[in-house]
Order: structure tokens, then sequence, then C-alpha cells
């Protein structure tokens, strides 16, 4: 039987190894590195309800809507991770680029 990324994460000590949070980063990095970014919004749901200030987390949440061409949602979630931390210089960037795939070019320059 195949679990979910969420379900995985949260499965009881006893069932599996205990993955610190930065093993849990690497393991979604892998996944988006891999292309699958569903996976990728799956886990980093789990982690932003555990770490909602997280911005490298949130960044990561935005980078995968964009890549699923869901740039409205990735803005949302880039401009969390700029309100979590404003020196995100990837957020920063990523922000841009979601404004520009959405041809509001201006915003965009305002970054």
């Amino acid at each position: 039987m195949q679990i979910s990324l969420a379900q995985w994460i949260n499965q009881p000590k006893f069932q599996i190894k205990v993955m610190n949070f930065h093993e849990k980063v690497k393991t979604l990095q892998n996944y988006f590195t891999a292309g699958k970014f569903k996976r990728v919004i799956e886990g980093c749901d789990v982690l932003n309800k555990k770490f909602p200030n997280n911005s490298f987390i949130l960044n990561l949440s935005g980078m995968a809507y964009q890549r699923l061409d869901k740039n409205h949602r990735a803005i949302n979630f880039f401009e969390l991770a700029l309100k979590a931390d404003n020196t995100n210089i990837a957020a920063m960037n990523n922000l841009a680029n979601s404004f520009k795939n959405i041809e509001q070019y201006f915003k965009a320059e305002q970054i």
C-alpha cells in the first residue's frame, strides 16, 4: 500500500526512523529535483503547519506551485516567505519571475 508524503512524515516513531527537520527538507528537495512537485507541496504543507514562519519552506512551496504553472498560488507563498524573512533573495527572485509569468511586468520590476 502506497502512502502519501504527508502520511509518511507523520507516522509514529515506532513505525519508521524519525527524520529530523533537515532530513525532511532534503527529501523534499530531492522530490523537487525529480520533478515530483505535488509531493513537494504535500510535504511542505505538513512542515508549514509545524513551522509557519519558515521562509525556506514557504519559498519551496512557491517554487513547486510555480513549476506546476500555478503562479498566483506561488506568488502567495513567495510573499509569505518574504513576510517571514524580508532578506530572502531567492524568494524575491522567484516572486519577480512569477509576476513575469503572468505578465505583470511592472510588479516584477518593483521587487
